[in-house]
């Protein structure tokens, strides 16, 4: 049951750190105008990219461990996210936020994988949770694209060609449609992540231990 509890959480809170608007101020406070680079952001990459080099084995603890490392970036990101809309100027922002949000992208991609292997609470549930993470990454990405100016180029991030397919052949292996990047939106990953949810509510009741299993 932990690792349906891990996964179902993060369901609920898999969009704030796309949400727009002001920064907390404590967060701007301790914030300095240096930190509107990507030498954080890098470090955070790297990480994701460690863990999709070296997947977690096949087993129910360690994939839970793993999921649980990739949370930690993944709200590393989100803090770096605060401060970029802090402290930064449109022009600073603008790569910066590209890469934080495929990083993202891809952190959520191998969220999804280890969701679906687990198979908690229930097979159908956990296929349900996986497309749930799809479409927040998916968004992610969708978000940076539909973000740049009429007639402009999507801020630079060379990680947004690379992090697309992960996104688009996990989604195909799953069943789960995309939607054009200008037809993605918070509702679309709200309707996934409440379908996930449903699963989960759906799902028979766990089967209480026999008197003969007992050691």
């Amino acid at each position: 049951m932990k690792s349906v509890a891990i996964l179902t959480i993060a369901l609920v809170g898999a969009a704030t750190w796309l949400v727009p608007g002001r920064a907390p101020a404590s967060v701007a406070l301790v914030a300095a105008a240096n930190r509107c680079n990507a030498k954080m952001i890098n470090d955070y990459e790297s990480q994701i990219r460690a863990f999709d080099r070296n997947p977690a084995p096949h087993d129910p603890a360690k994939l839970r461990a793993r999921y649980q490392e990739i949370d930690a970036v993944l709200q590393s990101l989100t803090q770096e996210r605060e401060i970029l809309e802090s402290i930064c100027t449109e022009d600073q922002k603008a790569p910066l936020a590209a890469q934080v949000a495929s990083a993202a992208a891809w952190g959520l991609a191998l969220q999804a994988d280890i969701a679906d292997e687990l198979g908690a609470p229930c097979p159908p549930a956990a296929k349900a949770m996986a497309e749930a993470m799809l479409a927040q990454g998916w968004l992610n990405l969708a978000n940076v694209v539909n973000g740049a100016p009429a007639g402009a180029s999507p801020p630079p991030a060379a990680m947004i060609g690379e992090v697309v397919p992960k996104i688009q052949t996990r989604a195909q292996a799953l069943g789960l449609a995309l939607p054009a990047y200008a037809q993605t939106s918070a509702y679309w990953t709200t309707t996934q992540s409440e379908q996930a949810k449903a699963a989960v509510a759906a799902c028979p009741p766990l089967a209480a231990p026999s008197p003969n299993d007992a050691p």
